[in-house]
C-alpha cells in the first residue's frame, strides 16, 4: 500500500485540527448556554448571589455575550452592588453601543454610586441617540428613567423629559409609589409659558429668564415647594423633592382641586414663612399661587388676605387650562405621605380660613 504524499498528509492533519477546534468551540458554547440557563433559574428562584456568580463563570467562556453582561448587571443591581452592576453594563454598552437601555441602566447605576460625571456623560449620549431618531422605540419615548430610590416604605422614581414642550413644559417627574405599586402622587419641575410671560412683563424676572416651579400633585391637592428663575440642575431638583417628601421643608403655596363647576381654594404661606424660605418662595408668591391655580384648576375662589397681591385673572390666562397629563390617584390618608400632604393642606387652609365648601 502506498503512503499518502507528504502534502496530502499535511492537509489531513490540518483538517483534523480544525475539526477538533470546532468541536471544542461547540462544547464551550454549550457549556456557556448551560451556565446561562442555570443562572436564570437561580434568579427566578430568588438566589441572586448564585445567579451572579454563575454568570461570571459563563462570561469566562464567552466574554462577548451581551445577554450575560446585561443580566449580570441586573442581578448585581438587585443585590445593591451598584459598582459591579455599572461595570457589567459598561461591558454591555461596549458590545451593543446603540441599545439605549444600556445607557439608561448606566445612568441609574452611576446615580446610585454618586458618579455624576459618568451619569451626565451617559445622559448626553442617550440624548444624542434620541435626537438621531435611528431607533424607533427610543424615538417614541418622551422621557427616560434617571433614578429610583427607596424612601422608607415609599419608592421615589425620577424621569427626565427629552424635549420639554407645550404650555407647561415638564422637565423632571418624580412619582411616589406605595409598597403595593400604587402611585399616590408626583412631584414635577415645570414651567408655564403664560406665567413666565407675565412675570417678564412685570419685571419680576429678566427678559431671557423663565419661571420654574417644583410642584406636588395628587387627585385633590396641588402644592408648590419652590420657584426658580433659572433651570435648576437635576441634583438640586431631586434634593428639594426629597426634602419635601421627608417633611424637611414646607409648601410655599397650593390649591385644593374644586368640585365640578367650582373654583379652587388658594393656600399661601405667611409672609414670615416666605421670608424664611428665601429665594425658594419666588417673586410675589401670592400672584404665582393664583396664576398656577388658574392654569391648573380654573379661576381662584377665596384668596384670604392676599387679594391685593394677586394678578388679574386675565393676566394669568383666565379660564382653566387642561393639565399636561391626568393627575395620579389621591394619597390615602392612611399612608405617611398622604397624612403629611393632608396636614400641609389643612394647615395652610386653616391659616387663611379658606376651607373647601
Amino acid at each position: 500500500m502506498r503512503a499518502a504524499p507528504a502534502a496530502a498528509e499535511a492537509h489531513l492533519t490540518s483538517h483534523s485540527r480544525i475539526i477538533m477546534s470546532n468541536a471544542g468551540m461547540n462544547a464551550t458554547r454549550d457549556e456557556h448556554r448551560r451556565l446561562f440557563e442555570v443562572a436564570l433559574t437561580a434568579a427566578e428562584e430568588g438566589r441572586l448571589d448564585e445567579a451572579a456568580e454563575t454568570l461570571q463563570q459563563a462570561l469566562m467562556l464567552d466574554p462577548n455575550s451581551p445577554s450575560a453582561w446585561w443580566n449580570l448587571g441586573t442581578f448585581r443591581a438587585k443585590l445593591g452592588q451598584f459598582e459591579a452592576a455599572l461595570s457589567a453594563w459598561d461591558f454591555y454598552h461596549g458590545l451593543v453601543p446603540h441599545d439605549w437601555h444600556g445607557l439608561s441602566a448606566i445612568i441609574e447605576a452611576s446615580n446610585a454610586i454618586g458618579d455624576t460625571a459618568r451619569r451626565d456623560h451617559a445622559r448626553a449620549q442617550l440624548r444624542s441617540l434620541w435626537q438621531a431618531g435611528a431607533d424607533p422605540a427610543l424615538a417614541a419615548q418622551s422621557q427616560y428613567r434617571i433614578e429610583q430610590r427607596q424612601m422608607g416604605d415609599m419608592r421615589l422614581i425620577a424621569y427626565e423629559t427629552f424635549a420639554p414642550e407645550g404650555e407647561r413644559r415638564v422637565f423632571y417627574v418624580f412619582p411616589v409609589v406605595q409598597p403595593d405599586g400604587a402611585v399616590v402622587g408626583q412631584y414635577s419641575l415645570g414651567s408655564f409659558d403664560t406665567v413666565t410671560g407675565v412675570q417678564r412683563d412685570l419685571g419680576h424676572i429678566g427678559p431671557d429668564d423663565r419661571l420654574y416651579h417644583l410642584d406636588w400633585d395628587s387627585a385633590d391637592l396641588h402644592l408648590t415647594f419652590a420657584f426658580y428663575s433659572a433651570l435648576p440642575s437635576y441634583d438640586e431638583t431631586r434634593d428639594t423633592v426629597i426634602a419635601a417628601l421627608m417633611g424637611e421643608i414646607s409648601a410655599v403655596s397650593g390649591a385644593v382641586r374644586p368640585e365640578p363647576g367650582g373654583a379652587p381654594h388658594i393656600m399661601i404661606a405667611t409672609q414670615d414663612e416666605q421670608a424664611s424660605m428665601g429665594e425658594r418662595a419666588g417673586p410675589r408668591t401670592a400672584a404665582m399661587a393664583a396664576a398656577m391655580a388658574a392654569l391648573a384648576y380654573g379661576p381662584p375662589a377665596a384668596l384670604g388676605g392676599q387679594k391685593d397681591e394677586l394678578a388679574s385673572p386675565s393676566r394669568v390666562g383666565g379660564a382653566a387650562a387642561s393639565p399636561a397629563a391626568p393627575p395620579p390617584p389621591p394619597a390615602p390618608a392612611s399612608s405617611p405621605l398622604g397624612a403629611r400632604m393632608a396636614s400641609w393642606g389643612a394647615r395652610l387652609l386653616g391659616r387663611r380660613g379658606n376651607r373647601p365648601n
